[in-house]
């Protein structure tokens, strides 16, 4: 389990290099409750990319294959295009598979939501999603944390979350 989060922090820090530099990346373990107090840049458990990099050191290949379902909010974006694509290089350097799936459109928090119960089933040993909205996912991750499987929230906060990536851009 503990390479299995390391490498779901890696992917994370893909994200969060797409997101913009490594001077204002904020990876935070245990989302903090309630989650309208969250402020990337007071939070304690906020790591920098130097941070995690120095914490973790090189990283081998997983010792095992894992399978990580990815949930984003639309590949009709470049942005999201983008961030596809480092996620999957970077797994497939890591040995790990990634199913990366998203919503048919920027506004289909329901479409996103069907596809997260449809990953829920899929046997993953982990998921990685970007919610459309802050509420749309919060059932689907509370199942996965109730099954002990780790989640990784990109962009929105999600109080049932594992860990949340995102930005402290100013």
């Amino acid at each position: 389990m503990k390479q299995l989060i390391i490498v779901l922090e890696l992917l994370s820090i893909v994200i969060c290099l797409v997101a913009c530099d490594e001077r204002n990346i904020s990876i935070l373990n245990e989302v903090p409750t309630p989650v309208s107090v969250l402020d990337p840049d007071n939070e304690p458990n906020a790591l920098s990319y130097v941070q995690l990099e120095a914490q973790l050191g090189p990283i081998s290949r997983a010792s095992r294959p894992y399978h990580i379902g990815v949930v984003l909010k639309f590949l009709g974006n470049q942005y999201w295009q983008f961030l596809a694509e480092g996620v999957q290089t970077r797994a497939n350097e890591l040995g790990v598979t990634v199913d990366i799936r998203a919503a048919e459109t920027e506004n289909d928090p329901e479409g996103q939501y069907a596809i997260m119960l449809e990953i829920l089933d899929g046997g993953y040993d982990a998921f990685i999603i970007a919610p459309q909205t802050d509420t749309n996912l919060t059932s689907g991750v509370a199942t996965a944390r109730d099954r002990g499987l780790p989640v990784l929230v990109v962009d929105e906060v999600i109080k049932d979350a594992h860990y949340w990536v995102g930005v402290e851009c100013h």
